[in-house]
């Protein structure tokens, strides 16, 4: 009689039957739960790693960016400032278009010549432009022209393979504290409104070879290839006309354009990407393109330029003892028919090389264009 209370209070402490988990189920839920985490913890990290290469490639090409933008926007202010003059002052019989300024897309190389430190690849453009820069100042500091925004200037811009040793402080170039710094940059070009070349004497009106045409940019104390550009130490009254706006941009192309509805190849004007209004001065005058460019701008520009990443090319030249790398071939971007299939070739040969870069392209309108066939209008 004893034992049936005892056996009440057991049954009472589990009054359903309910067991708990058995060890085989309590190992299944172990694994599972192992698993959703592991899951868990993989897509999370997966999520960083995106996350953080995407922050990584924005800010690489951050300074590329910049710099095509503002590349883009003041090559559509490029002006001709074109007016009606006679044909011949001393004995007129007609009146024609004329224009003392210059507009031209030419081949870097072949307009420079070779940089100082490697080469200048791809596509140059030279242009006059109402951006109001001015240099000079007077002894305390301030600038001697304000508040004239409209003022002409020169400009330009350009691929080249070049250190920075001129761009950073001079005392960094002491003893070798730090190594020069060697990349491919583009180049930007101005002249101050008060240092214009275009109108010394002779005028371009008068000059008849191509090189003498170029001297307005290439040469003189105010030109690319001035001394001044290339000065460690400047004079208290020396500007430079030239300065790096991004670095690793390893391609400049630039493609003048008609709207497509025009003509059935919207390239006629540029087959070879060569665009020069004073084209009719020395070359084949009775090519009807040269004809059509004379002191005219063209409606539209496709400008494309080709960024890589600081650290490949880093990565690059230190594999390849800081010699220049021949990212673009020579036989590249020597046609606008070819123009797509030779961006593709250049992708292949970048992946190939496992050098991450970027293409930025995009086609602005001259706003100063007033493009006709015909000569009269």
């Amino acid at each position: 009689m004893k034992t049936f209370p005892v056996i009440h209070r057991i049954r009472s402490r589990n009054p359903l039957g309910i067991g708990g988990f058995s060890l085989p189920e309590l190992l299944v839920s172990i694994a599972i739960l192992s698993l959703l985490m592991l899951f868990t913890f993989q897509m999370m990290e997966q999520t960083q790693r995106t996350w953080l290469l995407a922050k990584e490639t924005t800010s690489s090409y951050k300074e590329a960016r910049a710099a095509f933008e503002v590349m883009t926007r003041r090559l559509s202010q490029a002006t001709l400032n074109t007016y009606w003059g006679y044909d011949n002052p001393d004995n007129p019989r007609e009146y024609e278009k004329k224009s003392e300024l210059h507009f031209l897309v030419v081949n870097a190389k072949e307009a420079l010549g070779e940089g100082p430190d490697g080469s200048r690849p791809g596509h140059a453009v030279f242009f006059n432009a109402p951006l109001g820069f001015t240099a000079e100042s007077s002894p305390t500091g301030t600038p001697v022209y304000s508040n004239m925004e409209m003022l002409l200037n020169s400009w330009g811009y350009f691929v080249e393979f070049s250190s920075d040793e001129n761009d950073r402080p001079s005392f960094l170039n002491k003893n070798n504290t730090i190594k020069k710094r060697l990349r491919y940059r583009l180049m930007e070009f101005r002249q101050p409104s008060e240092s214009l070349s275009i109108y010394q004497d002779p005028p371009l009106s008068g000059r008849s070879s191509k090189t003498q045409i170029y001297d307005w940019f290439a040469k003189g104390q105010t030109g690319v290839n001035a001394s001044v550009n290339r000065s460690a130490s400047l004079g208290p009254k020396d500007v430079r006309t030239v300065r790096p706006v991004a670095e690793n941009i390893i391609a400049l192309v630039l493609a003048p354009r008609l709207p497509e509805f025009d003509r059935n190849d919207p390239d006629f004007i540029a087959p070879n990407f060569v665009y020069d209004t004073r084209e009719f001065q020395w070359g084949q005058k009775s090519d009807k393109r040269v004809e059509l460019s004379k002191h005219q701008l063209p409606p539209l520009m496709q400008v494309t330029m080709v960024a890589v990443d600081e650290n490949d090319m880093a990565r690059w030249l230190t594999t390849n003892g800081q010699r220049e790398p021949n990212f673009v071939s020579d036989s590249l971007f020597k046609s606008q028919r070819s123009l797509e299939q030779d961006l593709e070739s250049l992708n292949r040969d970048m992946l190939d090389q496992k050098v991450r870069h970027r293409v930025f392209t995009t086609t602005i309108r001259m706003r100063e264009s007033k493009w006709t066939e015909d000569p009269d209008n």
